[in-house]
């Protein structure tokens, strides 16, 4: 069903990055969201009427709910697709990363209110009841919500979608709500147990969690990440390419959403090569990035010098320090003249950062030791820069 509603909807050969083609995904995910909720508002309304049952009826406005969060992802993902503007020149991308924190704070809601009377629940117990037209009627919810469930996921995943994955968690919450619900109902038919409260502290404990997850996920981009191991490796291998640049450093990338991504690195060129010839270069790989990854690049040149003795000596000290901490990179080697006519050795240190400052002072220690043994006459200056790109190893 879900793949025959995407081919149908959006074309086969459709590049999952267009901005056009990710404004249909989330119309497709919009509609189908409301008419799937609407229903089952409506059959969950009328059944609960039928049999006066008022959990299935707050059951019900659950649904109508959730088919206006799949309102405000509709408008959302209308919001991102619009071009840039004079208000807003890096475009509207990051609205999907709104919408999400909208649907979990929606979340949040939901399993503040069922912990609530889930602890009501437990300190007055009240029976519970649940006829079989009920639960067959709760069953049908589970099985479109399952459905829905995976629909948003496939979207979601198929165009990078952090508002997407975010209802696809929201209904899965759902389908664990309502089959908590049906759980506890039988236990205490089959074993006279009343488990119904204590259930219901569980499962409002997982919808708690999983709001606070999208949420995180959601304010991370807003609050600004480093970029992406991936991302990084993909930049440097189509920039090194170049044969002319001879090392990368300092990238920083900035996330405005899907199709909307502005970077910054530091390539190392020959500073024999005539500036003329340089900025040639560096214009070409500019476009080689945009055009093979859809970022926007600005490069600045690092003028690097290979035929000076004494600084590939220095530089070779330095990584020979710096071999026992892959935690820690060093770059922008050069030798220069104090203002007292001292010679110093200037060079900027890249940690994570969780590298303590303890060990990033011993660090230095042990580099300006093995500076000196190469020559006592070169005073050592240190720039410590902190990184801009996530670890290899998520954690580290």
């Amino acid at each position: 069903m879900t793949s025959l509603l995407i081919s149908l909807f959006v074309p086969s050969n459709a590049d999952d990055k267009n901005p056009a083609v990710r404004a249909r995904f989330g119309l497709l995910a919009g509609v189908v969201g409301i008419a799937a909720n609407l229903l089952l508002f409506l059959g969950k309304l009328l059944v609960g009427v039928a049999i006066s049952s008022v959990s299935v009826m707050a059951d019900s406005f659950n649904n109508l709910s959730d088919a206006g969060s799949s309102v405000i992802t509709l408008a959302g993902f209308r919001v991102s697709g619009k071009p840039p503007d004079a208000e807003h020149p890096f475009g509207h991308g990051r609205a999907e990363y709104i919408v999400s924190l909208i649907i979990a704070f929606l979340i949040l809601l939901l399993g503040y209110e069922f912990l609530k009377s889930s602890v009501t629940q437990i300190m007055n117990p009240t029976p519970v009841s649940l006829s079989w037209l009920s639960l067959a009627v709760l069953i049908a919810a589970v099985l479109v919500k399952l459905w829905l469930c995976l629909f948003y996921r496939t979207c979601g995943r198929r165009i990078r979608s952090s508002a997407l994955l975010a209802v696809s968690t929201d209904s899965r919450n759902d389908v664990i709500v309502t089959m908590a619900t049906i759980a506890s109902v039988l236990v205490s038919r089959l074993t006279g147990l009343d488990i119904d409260g204590y259930v219901g502290v569980l499962v409002a404990l997982i919808l708690l969690y999983s709001g606070w997850k999208i949420a995180k996920d959601a304010a991370s981009p807003l609050l600004g990440e480093p970029a992406g191991h991936e991302t990084a490796e993909e930049i440097h291998r189509v920039l090194l390419a170049f044969n002319d640049i001879r090392g990368l450093h300092d990238l920083i990338v900035h996330d405005y959403g899907s199709g909307h991504i502005i970077a910054s690195i530091h390539a190392e060129i020959l500073d024999t090569m005539p500036l003329t010839e340089a900025h040639t270069i560096i214009d070409r790989a500019e476009r080689a990035v945009n055009q093979k990854l859809g970022i926007l690049i600005v490069i600045h040149i690092d003028p690097v010098d290979i035929h000076n003795p004494k600084l590939n000596s220095l530089k070779a000290a330095v990584e020979g320090v710096l071999s026992g901490c892959p935690a820690v990179t060093a770059h922008d080697f050069r030798l220069a003249h104090g203002r007292g006519g001292e010679r110093r050795f200037l060079f900027d240190l890249e940690p994570r950062h969780n590298c303590s400052e303890a060990a990033l002072s011993q660090l230095e220690t042990a580099i300006a030791e093995a500076c000196a043994k190469i020559d006592p006459s070169v005073v050592c200056v240190i720039r410590v820069e902190y990184g801009y790109v996530a670890s290899e190893t998520p954690g580290e």
